[in-house]
């Protein structure tokens, strides 16, 4: 990671985590060939940071990175690759999983052509776009956003990489429920090496 990707990196959480540990971190470096940070404690002991929060990849053949954090009441999504960085209200999220079919499979659906033109099937990418009022930028997030709901246990995909298709296996209750979800999920990304 350069300095420029290390200003965007939410470090907050990893350093409450750390904390937590009773450990204040001093960030030596980010090398280049590394993911993860490297950093230094009080008694001079390295940890490597086996996976940065919330670092994840998309499902689908191109498997890109990202990183996601929750704020507030809001999910952000930082796009590896296109520097873009995506805000889903966890409201907004929990109206797109209340509409999506709760017995039946549902495809990922955020081709951007087909909805500039209205003609993309019903599903996830087409529910987000509606929902944030035509937003093609944040639609596309639902490659990122169908990722994040597999890997805390909301969603099941059925692990094509083309023609995917995704089933609610836990729908939370309300928002609330929705968002500790979420934030249970991206802490248990934090692993560290002692």
């Amino acid at each position: 990671m350069n300095n420029n990707e290390l200003q965007e990196f939410p470090t907050e959480a990893l350093i409450l985590e750390l904390k937590k540990r009773g450990l204040s971190p001093t960030f030596l470096s980010f090398p280049e060939n590394l993911l993860s940070p490297v950093i230094e404690t009080p008694a001079n002991k390295e940890i490597k940071i086996e996976k940065e929060i919330g670092m994840l990849q998309t499902l689908g053949g191109k498997m890109k990175q990202f990183n996601f954090h929750i704020q507030g009441s809001n999910l952000f999504i930082d796009r590896i690759d296109s520097k873009i960085q995506d805000i889903v209200p966890i409201d907004m999220l929990y109206t797109i999983l209340l509409k999506l079919p709760e017995n039946d499979y549902f495809p990922l659906a955020n081709n951007v052509q087909y909805l500039k033109m209205g003609t993309e099937k019903y599903g996830f990418g087409t529910l987000l776009y509606a929902e944030s009022g035509g937003n093609l930028t944040l639609a596309q997030s639902s490659s990122q956003i169908v990722a994040i709901l597999t890997g805390c246990k909301i969603l099941i995909w059925n692990n094509l990489k083309r023609n995917m298709l995704f089933h609610i296996a836990n729908l939370p209750q309300n928002a609330s429920e929705l968002l500790e979800s979420l934030t249970n999920y991206q802490k248990s990304l934090f692993i560290a090496d002692n």
